[in-house]
């Protein structure tokens, strides 16, 4: 005979795997079967199951990004070890975290669950208006002239030419000689339609320094810091939970770079490296680049239109809307009923 509590825990595991399974048959038939013995039953069900809901997707949320953390964790350690590097401190990371946290706790005393509201908010804009290298590059790629290496002036600069290696990496995945990588690891979740979805928990990216020649010479890149775009996968794996996926720069590969342009303190020579100013070191195939401005009008002409409809769809929402002999009339929403009917429900 198994103990009493291993029997109640089998008992609760099966009857969550069948509500799991059957939840579209199991809630309704719960709430039914509890309004038959009494409505005021029935709604206490509905109640319960509607509230644990969302209870049950923040304890999921809390898990996943728990177990993601802990991956993340293992997979950088692995990956360092092998590589011989040291991990990046992630100290200022965590005081932000701890932080914003802080900020969080100290303003619900004051305008209560609105803070949460309003940390949304705050992530989401930062998420869209932060500036990225990325957004940098693009953005100083459409104002700065190409420069011909043996004529560089100190400062911002862009060149376009192709690499050439002087300190070989070897790629994680192929094992190939490369200038540089950025290596991701994913975990794979397979819907009911046999659907995939992919979520990265780690991803790294490693570059020796490098030279970039045209046609007029050449320059040293010191690559702390650098990141690159638009390089296709060269080399991707799969087990049944994860995707692995390297990205690497090699010999000979053409790109255009921006960087600011410096002379060495050892031996006086002209290097191109971070621009701790500008916040900004990044590559990208001239190709795709020259894509990008072809396309980024009509882009900027997508957002600004629906960045309009959507203020009219709004205007239209909040207006009064009556209709009068077979006319439709909308006025402009009376702001000052809002504003006294909101002061009134703060009132005390």
């Amino acid at each position: 005979m198994l103990p009493s509590f291993i029997r109640s825990s089998l008992q609760v595991y099966l009857i969550l795997n069948l509500i799991k399974n059957y939840f579209f048959i199991a809630n309704p038939s719960v709430i039914l079967a509890c309004a038959l013995i009494d409505t005021r039953w029935g709604l206490a069900a509905f109640l319960i199951i509607f509230a644990s809901v969302f209870l049950f997707a923040f304890i999921g949320m809390f898990v996943a990004g728990f177990r993601s953390n802990n991956e993340e964790k293992k997979e950088r350690e692995k990956f360092y070890l092998q590589h011989q590097r040291t991990p990046p401190s992630k100290a200022r990371k965590h005081f932000l975290q701890i932080i914003f946290l802080v900020c969080i706790g100290c303003s619900y005393f004051y305008i209560g669950y609105y803070c949460l509201l309003i940390a949304f908010i705050f992530l989401l804009a930062i998420g869209i208006f932060m500036p990225t290298n990325k957004s940098r590059f693009l953005k100083y790629q459409t104002v700065l002239p190409v420069s011909k290496i043996r004529s560089l002036a100190m400062g911002l600069v862009e060149v376009e030419g192709k690499l050439i290696m002087t300190a070989p990496l070897k790629a994680p995945l192929s094992g190939d000689d490369c200038i540089g990588f950025h290596y991701t690891i994913e975990t794979i979740s397979r819907d009911n339609n046999g659907r995939d979805s992919y979520s990265i928990v780690f991803s790294e990216t490693i570059c020796n320094d490098f030279l970039i020649e045209d046609e007029t010479g050449s320059i040293k890149v010191n690559a702390n810091n650098i990141e690159w775009f638009w390089v296709k996968s060269h080399t991707e794996e799969h087990n049944n939970s994860k995707r692995y996926t390297e990205y690497i720069i090699r010999h000979g590969d053409p790109m255009l770079l921006i960087g600011t342009a410096s002379v060495e303190m050892d031996n006086n020579t002209p290097i191109i490296q971070y621009d701790n100013f500008r916040k900004v070191l990044a590559m990208a195939p001239p190709t795709a680049v020259k894509s990008f401005n072809v396309y980024k009008p009509f882009r900027h002409s997508f957002i600004f239109y629906s960045c309009i409809y959507l203020i009219l769809i709004a205007l239209v929402l909040v207006s009064p809307v009556e209709i009068q002999s077979n006319q439709v009339i909308i006025k402009m929403p009376d702001w000052k009923i809002l504003k006294s009917s909101t002061t009134e429900e703060t009132a005390p």
